[in-house]
């Protein structure tokens, strides 16, 4: 791979990091740079690592507020990557399968009782709902989801949270320009 495309720069120290090593020098590098004492409540803030799905050379660090909604998030992703066209999109957590019942797959009368009771069947999340979900409501260190625009091209994000943090490592507000606040760190 072109070291080029697969390394990026810190907003925080201005260091060039690689794509492998960049949470481990955004963890640390947060943690020096962490804006402390602002006079109020600062709540939780997370540490998203997002790439393309179908070209991983094209990645970004970003930090989001937790009160900030999955509506903010995807317009901050639509001005930063894939707005062209105004397209939909939406968000997705992955499905959480209950546990297999006793007597699967040979137990032929259970997985039919259990299918009639609707085990392992989900509905489908009401995608404008979700948009105006609070980050905080849904992730916590570790939880991955992805981002779909375009349903006809579709462009494929896959996000990550690396971490959390009670405090952002630069100023800004989303509502006054849109990509600063969520792009601190490192972007490929």
């Amino acid at each position: 791979m072109n070291d080029e495309l697969t390394s990026g720069t810190c907003r925080l120290c201005g260091r060039i990091v690689g794509k492998r090593p960049a949470t481990s020098h955004l963890k640390s590098c947060w943690e020096r740079h962490a804006i402390a004492g602002l006079g109020k409540r600062i709540g939780r803030w997370f540490h998203l690592v997002v790439q393309a799905r179908h070209a991983p050379d094209y990645w970004l660090h970003m930090q989001a507020p937790g009160l900030r909604t999955f509506g903010e998030l995807d317009s901050v992703l639509r001005a930063l990557w894939l707005e062209c066209c105004n397209h939909l999109s939406a968000f997705e957590f992955p499905v959480k399968r209950p546990p297999r019942p006793r007597g699967f797959p040979n137990d032929f009368g259970a997985m039919i009782a259990a299918l009639s009771q609707g085990a392992g069947q989900r509905m489908p999340d009401d995608d404008e709902a979700l948009m105006d979900e609070t980050l905080e409501s849904r992730l916590h260190p570790g939880t991955a989801f992805s981002h779909q625009y375009d349903f006809g091209s579709t462009t494929h994000l896959e996000l990550r949270v690396a971490g959390e943090h009670p405090a952002p490592a630069i100023k800004g507000e989303l509502e006054r320009i849109k990509s600063r606040e969520l792009r601190a760190g490192c972007a490929g």
